[in-house]
């Protein structure tokens, strides 16, 4: 029997906002850009996938000469992956913060 797995827009986090009564051993509060910074994290993809990529990239290359970032094919795979699961995208998440 498959086990259902949870469906991540139904948890919900838990934000304390800031007070003026906050002593300084707390971790000083992050800011609007320091949550919507990138985060840099390493992905092993196997090396006939990245082919694959590099192609789509130069198909898709937005002016002669130059290709399509690889991070952006990334994004949009993520993007495609949030929407298969039910869940807001890059975009939607990102301009809540």
């Amino acid at each position: 029997m498959k086990k259902k797995r949870p469906n991540l827009a139904d948890f919900q986090t838990l934000v304390l906002p800031a007070s003026e009564t906050d002593t300084p051993s707390t971790p000083a509060t992050t800011t609007i850009a320091e949550r919507t910074k990138p985060v840099h994290k390493s992905v092993y993809i196997p090396p006939v996938v990245l082919e694959q990529l590099d192609l789509i990239a130069m198909q898709e290359r937005p002016a002669p000469g130059r290709k399509k970032k690889f991070n952006t094919l990334i994004l949009e795979g993520i993007d495609l992956l949030l929407k298969d699961r039910g869940l807001p995208s890059i975009e939607e998440l990102t301009r809540a913060i």
